[in-house]
């Protein structure tokens, strides 16, 4: 009985450093979050074509295309991708933009480039022709090499006469990205109910306020 007396601290000790090395274990122990759930953006289609957008011109009404006329504006870009959106070879469109400081559309206060859209250039319910049929259109405008921190804004602003929306897609796997829209009301851009559509956009009453 003594001895059980005797080493009954020692086992306490012994049970007490063991809870302590445990609490001291769980504190370190790499927590885990599944973040499958957190809606990602999809990854980008692989480009079979790419147009260069050089100008802030709204010309091109609804035929005009880049690979036929020059220079290369939106409207154009936009019109070659719905001219070869049935084509059995079913075309990846990258839509980049390299717009010059001595544009006229270039706003040197803000460092963007507003395109002026009109309306009236499409007979169509949306400012520019449908594209995407077959989810063949990346229309990126972070690629605009010059112009403000995107941090603070896109750099490739359009702006509308509140008379249309902007864009109408037809399809999935469509990407539009850092692009600012002013002038185009609630119907911006029509998505359908398909898949894997992504659109980073940047609505705005000025060139230099924008919410995402």
């Amino acid at each position: 009985t003594d001895m059980y007396r005797k080493l009954w601290p020692i086992v306490l000790s012994l049970l007490g450093a063991l809870l302590l090395a445990g609490g001291l274990l769980a504190a370190v122990r790499p927590v885990t979050a599944d973040i499958s759930a957190v809606p990602q953006a999809p990854t980008d289609p692989v480009p079979t074509h790419y147009l260069t957008v050089t100008t802030t011109s709204d010309d091109g009404g609804m035929s005009e295309r880049c690979e036929t006329h020059s220079p290369c504006t939106l409207r154009r870009a936009i019109n070659e991708v719905n001219y070869h959106g049935l084509d059995a070879t079913k075309r990846v469109y990258h839509i980049a933009f390299d717009i010059p400081t001595g544009d006229p559309g270039y706003d040197a206060v803000n460092e963007v480039w507003i395109l002026d859209v009109d309306s009236d250039n499409s007979s169509e319910t949306f400012a520019y022709r449908s594209f995407g049929s077959y989810g063949h259109a990346i229309i990126d405008g972070t690629t605009q090499p010059i112009g403000r921190d995107l941090a603070e804004g896109p750099r490739i602003i359009l702006r509308g006469d509140n008379q249309k929306g902007a864009f109408n897609l037809t399809g999935g796997t469509n990407i539009i990205r850092g692009l600012g829209f002013q002038g185009f009301g609630d119907n911006m851009v029509h998505v359908p109910a398909t898949n894997d559509n992504f659109c980073l956009l940047y609505t705005s009453d000025a060139a230099d306020e924008e919410d995402s």
